[in-house]
């Protein structure tokens, strides 16, 4: 289960006090109100455990069990991916944007480079893809650490 912050929006007539008030009506009394209680802050907190999860490659598929219907639609909307070969042309995304992957051999230290609609892989001749795999990761953990820096501030003390 997920928790986010609890924030009380104002009073409302709790659920008992409607139905007495409709079948007989008579003055609002203080213990007729109930706060009006919601959790915010949770889709974002799923989101994040989510990366948290993929990043550590802790999963291999989520499940989200969820009755609130904005998250259950932007849900159905995620794009699924197929697993990936790391092979000449295939789509890859990064920051939301669509990559095709250019594979070069050559008998130096694996790198990438990242173009202008293209990610250029070179690897050692033979190289598995797992290996391929390896460096794309390593790569992308350095992105994500770059940004993330960039994004939160550091403590001076």
């Amino acid at each position: 289960m997920r928790l986010g912050e609890t924030v009380t929006h104002e009073w409302r007539l709790g659920s008992s006090a409607m139905k007495s008030l409709m079948k007989a009506p008579r003055p609002v009394q203080p213990g007729d109100l109930v706060p009006n209680v919601s959790q915010e802050g949770v889709d974002l907190r799923i989101g994040l455990d989510i990366a948290r999860l993929a990043l550590r490659e802790m999963v291999q598929a989520i499940v989200v069990v969820t009755g609130d219907s904005d998250q259950q639609a932007k849900l159905r909307g995620q794009a699924r991916e197929t697993p990936r070969q790391f092979v000449e042309r295939e789509s890859h995304y990064l920051w939301g944007r669509r990559y095709l992957l250019t594979v070069t051999e050559e008998e130096a230290k694996p790198s990438i480079r990242l173009g202008h609609r293209s990610i250029t892989l070179t690897v050692r001749p033979g190289s598995s893809s797992a290996t391929r795999a390896a460096v794309m990761h390593e790569w992308h953990k350095a992105l994500l650490h770059e940004a993330v820096r960039e994004m939160i501030p550091v403590a001076c003390g």
